[in-house]
């Protein structure tokens, strides 16, 4: 009997944070014609904030409480231990059911059952990532909580038996005037990078829907848009690759690429790669090897690598290939390639003389100099 009035008192709390989650959009006000409206109101919302924490504590999830000021700061002095373990009951209610109008932070990793979140702070790009996604054919999308941030932004929840930590997927280099902080220089021009998409995997943690519009600083709210929060699924390794790999996809900021000049000898005749580099034809190069166009994009064309049901790369319209997989060999992950090193990695191992020589033996290059 203990056992059934413990369950029937946790399936209340869940009802209960279930209705109450996106509840929580304005502000505390007085209300009027009432003496102590607003402690009246201040208690109900802190009930509600208790009843989702614990409600989120049951469904395994750790969380932390988030000052109400704007800083989106901890409201306590050290969290590092509750990426170890879950908070006690009776810490969830120290927390959150003495009065005290506070947010809350889910933090992902291990301690909440191998929970992985992407972090979109670039709006612009979630309706074309969702499309992405959704080409794969998985439904996946549709099973996953989604909370929308008070900056328009996103975050996507999942668990899967393969995780990691935090890791920047898609950045961008945005101009920036000269002495910024973080700003670099590059040809005379200056610019800084900023990450559009992350995952909060291991030692990471984001605000949640519940938590009062005081803990941003914009002074709005998160709201979950889809899913539960208190049954957040265990997708594959497959679907989590799916939707990294359709968030790097947006990567502006590259690693350097190989550079097979410097594997040649300097002359003063146009050589075969740099030939090959204006006329070579990357796209038979690519199909050959099993690589599949898709369609095209908002940079350039998105190709599949051979085995996947999900975009893997975009070729640019000067037939570079931008790789965003991580399962891409003998591609790299986040580098840019020209035709000559997709040429020579594909059809030669990434011998740059020996697909030189074979080039030159397709009438590539010749005596012509190179302005």
């Amino acid at each position: 009997m203990r056992n059934g009035t413990k369950f029937a008192e946790r399936s209340t709390r869940v009802i209960a944070a279930t209705l109450v989650i996106n509840q929580l959009q304005k502000p505390l006000a007085p209300t009027a014609g009432r003496t102590g409206g607003a402690e009246v109101v201040a208690q109900m919302i802190t009930n509600s904030l208790l009843n989702i924490a614990l409600s989120l504590r049951n469904s395994g999830l750790s969380t932390i409480p988030i000052r109400t000021n704007g800083s989106k700061e901890p409201a306590i002095r050290s969290w590092k231990k509750y990426q170890q373990r879950r908070p006690t009951e009776s810490e969830l209610r120290k927390w959150f059911g003495n009065g005290n109008l506070l947010g809350i932070a889910v933090i992902a990793g291990k301690v909440s059952r191998n929970l992985e979140i992407i972090d979109f702070d670039a709006p612009d790009l979630i309706v074309e990532w969702r499309g992405l996604v959704e080409e794969s054919g998985s439904g996946l999308l549709s099973r996953l909580p989604q909370v929308l941030t008070p900056s328009g932004g996103l975050h996507v929840f999942y668990r899967c038996k393969r995780i990691a930590g935090n890791a920047k997927l898609a950045q961008r280099e945005v101009e920036a005037s000269v002495g910024t902080k973080g700003a670099r220089e590059r040809e005379g021009r200056w610019f800084k990078v900023e990450t559009a998409i992350e995952t909060r995997g291991e030692g990471g943690d984001v605000i949640t829907a519940g938590s009062p519009a005081a803990c941003h600083p914009s002074g709005r709210i998160y709201r979950l848009i889809k899913g539960d929060l208190m049954a957040v699924p265990v997708i594959t390794e497959r679907e989590r690759e799916i939707l990294l790999d359709c968030a790097r996809s947006f990567n502006e900021h590259e690693k350097p690429s190989p550079d097979p000049k410097r594997a040649l000898p300097q002359v003063s005749s146009l050589r075969p790669g740099d030939d090959f580099n204006v006329r070579g034809d990357a796209r038979a190069t690519l199909e050959k090897h099993g690589w599949k166009y898709l369609r095209k994009g908002s940079r350039g064309e998105l190709w599949r690598r051979p085995g996947a049901d999900h975009t893997s790369a975009t070729l640019f319209p000067d037939g570079s290939l931008f790789v965003f997989s991580t399962n891409a060999h003998p591609f790299e992950p986040d580098r840019r390639y020209d035709r000559f090193s997709i040429y020579s990695l594909l059809e030669h191992n990434g011998d740059w003389k020996a697909a030189a020589k074979a080039l030159s033996g397709q009438g590539y290059g010749g005596k012509k100099k190179i302005k």
